[in-house]
Parts: structure tokens; sequence; C-alpha cells
């Protein structure tokens, strides 16, 4: 299985703080965060800059066969089925139902009592399919995912 989602870059946040040098923010249907350090530039040939904004991001999760989680690792906090009716009363009254699927993924602390948040970081907010939804839930929930991002 591997799920690969394009979100749209809303903001790119450069600071001289150690563990959170560059911040990406990025929708889909929903807010994801992304966080890397030069290294996680180079290695997704990412350059930082205003012109990223505006741009596509593509993110790619796959399991990983072992537990050990690395610096581009993330694990599945939650997934989520949503069912809504909604009702509309004009001109008559009718119906429409609807389903949303949704995974969050988020990156492990190394300790999890420490308050640090890890460089790389990645919270993950994503809009899924139903067939994507089915196949995340029949993984094992402790599943390792590997992430990795390219600009499109």
């Amino acid at each position: 299985m591997q799920l690969e989602k394009d979100l749209y870059i809303t903001d790119l946040r450069i600071s001289k703080i150690a563990n959170q040098p560059f911040v990406i923010e990025a929708v889909g249907r929903y807010i994801s965060r992304i966080t890397l350090n030069e290294a996680s530039l180079a290695k997704f040939a990412i350059e930082p800059s205003k012109d990223l904004v505006g741009n596509n991001i593509v993110v790619t999760i796959q399991p990983k066969e072992d537990l050990e989680t690395g610096p581009h690792d993330v694990l599945l906090s939650r997934i989520e089925r949503v069912d809504r009716r909604r009702i509309h009363q004009i001109p008559k009254i009718s119906s429409i139902d609807e389903t949303e699927y949704r995974a969050i993924f988020y990156t492990p602390k190394k300790n999890p009592t420490s308050f640090v948040i890890p460089c790389p970081n990645y919270e993950l907010k994503l809009d899924l399919t139903e067939a994507e939804y089915r196949e995340i839930l029949s993984i094992d929930p402790s599943t390792v995912f590997a992430v990795s991002c390219r600009i499109r």
C-alpha cells in the first residue's frame, strides 16, 4: 500500500529555531504541517524560498517492514469515518448523506515525556478515499510508515 496526497503549500516559515528551521503548512482538505531541517530539504530536493508558497507538495506514505522509527517515519494517530446527513427544507424537505474518511499521522518523539519537538516533524491530516480507508484499517495499528515529499 502506498498513500500519495497532493497538498497545496499555503505558508513557509523560516526561523533560527534549532528544531523548527523550516515549517511548511500545506492544505488538502485539512491543514498539515511539515517541519524540516536543511538535510531533509536536500534529501527531498526542496528549495526553501518564497516561490515555494503556491506550489503543491506531494506527500507519500508507505508502511515499513520493521518497527524501528527513523527521522522520516510517522505513526498513525487516528483513522476516522464521519457520516453526515444534511437536511434541506427549501423548496421541499430532502436530505443528502455524506461520508468522509481521514487519517492523522504524526512523528513519534524519542522521549515521550519530553516537550522537545523532533525535527523533521510531520503533522499530517489527510483526506482518504473509501478504498484507502479500508486498506489502512487492514494494517496493524503499530505499523511504522515512511514519509517522502516532493514538489510538483
